[in-house]
């Protein structure tokens, strides 16, 4: 069954290729507009759903210009375009391990904590992630890091 975007369940928790970096996308439109050129971004992505399945992005095709008229947005000002991307995603869809989704996020959150401890909270933010109980609570969790809500 060929998955498409729509099959997605927002947010989402996205980590690269080399487990070095990750996000969270917050629905369609964040996940598909990416920067002009970053199209290679979505190689091997991984995309870990709110109901605990795990999706991988092969590849992303430029399909359009985002934003108003002709994609114009206030970063064209600066020579910046916005794209909208269509996704190949791999057929083979997973239930994402709790435990090892665990190990993965502290593992990208110590080893950039210069970002991740940008608000003081890092050690509450792990606290937190160490006693999550499913994979939606982590989910939440890093949707709330990485918008700058409040983490309780």
């Amino acid at each position: 069954m060929k998955i498409s975007v729509e099959d997605l369940r927002f947010p989402l928790l996205w980590i690269n290729r080399d487990e070095k970096s990750m996000g969270v996308y917050r629905n369609e439109k964040d996940l598909i507009t990416c920067g002009r050129g970053s199209e290679d971004f979505y190689n091997n992505l991984v995309l870990i759903s709110f109901d605990g399945k795990k999706y991988t992005v092969l590849k992303a095709v430029r399909i359009g210009k985002a934003g108003g008229i002709s994609g114009i947005t206030f970063l064209k000002c600066f020579g910046v375009y916005e794209i909208i991307v269509d996704l190949d995603f791999s057929d083979k869809v997973e239930s994402c391990d709790l435990k090892t989704l665990k190990e993965t996020i502290s593992y990208i959150l110590k080893e950039d904590e210069d970002y991740w401890d940008s608000d003081g909270n890092l050690d509450q933010l792990l606290s937190l992630l160490e006693k999550a109980t499913s994979v939606s609570e982590v989910v939440d969790l890093m949707k709330r890091r990485y918008f700058k809500e409040p983490l309780i």
